[in-house]
């Protein structure tokens, strides 16, 4: 007889659907022992009170409770049925602790711990208890709870008769995960955890530091190339420019000639427009020649409208 399959099923009938068996359970969750083992022999023929008696004595985690003459029995917390079990209101410890599964976490840090199908949210004295609670969800997270800080606002505790301690529910601000702070109410259980906390977090940010840092050095690069390729271009064309008239001229020889050039149009041409300087120098040459001297000492650059008057740009 397969004893621990029998003790889930068990769990089911006391906490959650006492008529899968057909008996009924009364107002503080009481069940009688007779009808329950009857209930049960139903698909486990030869199951009697000495293996009902072995399963509440063996269970690793205290589930149910006998009354004094083991004629009712019932279970210790964990009912989705509203039953008053008679739990004792007690002051918790400074710090409690609830294991849970890794895919609750975003719930349970928006929402906080709630009792879902439960009376009560379960929560445990220790980190071992809860980390082995969690696993049975998958990869196991726990929770710190600053039950103290509850019980001092109000909110009451109960402790059942096997060690688990119960209460409504507890909102995020007196929650803590990993070491991290999660809401105004700070408090750790211990300065390792909150040292390891804060080394997490400096790590978390070092890298995010390093990678800005690296993405700011490519768009700075980025921008270097295209002002560098900008800066070359311009050279090319100066140069090209130089290639052409055979002896090179600054940017400002540049400025000064195009504004003789504009000036000497309109007041000796007439021409005062694009337009009528386009028509006027026609497409091919224009109507200036460059002339360059050179000399001993440097060189004379003039230019030389076809109307005969010069512009010197370049003087000695």
């Amino acid at each position: 007889m397969n004893l621990q399959s029998i003790s889930r099923y068990i769990s089911l009938i006391l906490r959650h659907k006492p008529e899968v068996i057909g008996i009924t359970i009364d107002e503080h969750g009481w069940a009688n022992v007779e009808e329950l083992i009857q209930g049960i022999a139903k698909n486990n023929p030869g199951f009697n009170k000495e293996f009902l008696e072995e399963i509440v004595r063996t269970d690793n985690k205290q589930r149910y409770s006998f009354n004094d003459d083991k004629t009712l029995i019932r279970a210790n917390q964990g009912h989705s049925i509203p039953v008053d079990v008679e739990l004792e209101e007690k002051e918790p410890p400074k710090i409690l602790y609830h294991g849970t599964g890794e895919k609750y976490i975003a719930s349970i840090d928006q929402n906080g711990l709630i009792p879902k199908s439960r009376l009560y949210v379960h929560l445990s004295k220790d980190v071992e208890t809860a980390k082995a609670v969690g696993k049975r969800h998958g990869k196991e997270v726990v929770y710190s709870i600053n039950s103290e800080q509850m019980y001092k606002d109000g909110y009451k505790f109960y402790l059942s008769k096997n060690g688990v301690w119960l209460t409504k529910r507890v909102p995020v601000k007196y929650l803590m995960k990993e070491g991290i702070k999660m809401s105004s109410t700070y408090f750790t259980d211990s300065v390792s955890d909150l040292c390891q906390g804060i080394v997490d977090k400096a790590d978390t940010y070092e890298k995010r530091i390093k990678y800005l840092e690296e993405e700011n050095k490519k768009l700075k690069d980025e921008h270097y190339k295209d002002s560098e390729m900008q800066r070359m271009e311009a050279e090319l064309k100066k140069a090209k420019e130089d290639l052409y008239r055979g002896f090179p001229i600054s940017e400002k020889e540049q400025e000064k000639i195009r504004e003789w050039e504009l000036k000497h149009d309109a007041e000796k041409h007439g021409l005062k427009t694009m337009e009528q300087r386009a028509m006027g120098h026609g497409c091919i040459g224009g109507s200036l020649t460059w002339c360059f001297t050179p000399t001993s000492i440097g060189t004379i650059g003039e230019v030389i409208c076809s109307c005969g008057e010069k512009f010197t740009f370049q003087d000695l």
